[in-house]
């Protein structure tokens, strides 16, 4: 990220933008590129941490590109993590793009019975 913008530094604010982004042009997989890199620089500087928002990004990236397992693996991660506010409303928008692929499945699966 930093080639592209040399003079911003990356912050919690940035990599969120970045994933929701990524997200929404269902590239999940740069998405969940990015969140790792995220991760693994927040061990170093706490203003790159993931909060709920990041989670709730990268989660929708997931369900987006159908990987359901990875989606709740980052749900179940997001409700581990100590002092985020994990509110249902932020439950809500991250689950959503897996509820909607759940629900497209079983109505596949009984147009094709």
């Amino acid at each position: 990220m930093r080639a592209s913008f040399p003079s911003l530094r990356p912050n919690t604010f940035v990599y969120t933008a970045v994933i929701s982004a990524l997200a929404s042009a269902n590239q999940w997989e740069l998405a969940l590129e990015h969140f790792e890199k995220m991760k693994a620089l927040a061990k170093a500087d706490p203003d790159v941490r993931p909060n709920q928002y990041t989670f709730s990004a990268v989660i929708s990236a997931c369900g987006r590109g159908g990987k359901l397992d990875t989606a709740l693996a980052l749900y179940e991660e997001m409700r581990g993590t100590p002092g985020l506010q994990v509110t249902s409303a932020c439950s809500v928008f991250a689950l959503q793009p897996l509820l909607l692929f759940k629900a497209s499945l079983q109505l596949w699966g009984y147009a094709i019975q």
